[in-house]
């Protein structure tokens, strides 16, 4: 489970509602929940800003273990 799933099970967020929040559609927040895809910078900073920093920029970088 990406550190982006979890923080959505853990905050009981339906990705629909945060697909809202951060601008997205709800299937591009189920394919990076899932790990299929990765978002762009900018998508990673407005997760950032939504998860009030729990999920991280740094968590989508190539190689990172915060994933």
């Amino acid at each position: 489970m990406t550190k982006f799933a979890k923080y959505l099970v853990d905050t009981r967020q339906t990705q629909a509602a945060f697909a809202k929040a951060i601008g997205a559609s709800q299937a591009y927040v189920s394919q990076i929940a899932s790990g299929q895809r990765r978002p762009s910078m900018a998508l990673a900073y407005k997760i950032q800003i939504a998860t009030n920093g729990e999920v991280p920029i740094e968590s989508w970088l190539e190689g990172s273990n915060a994933q």
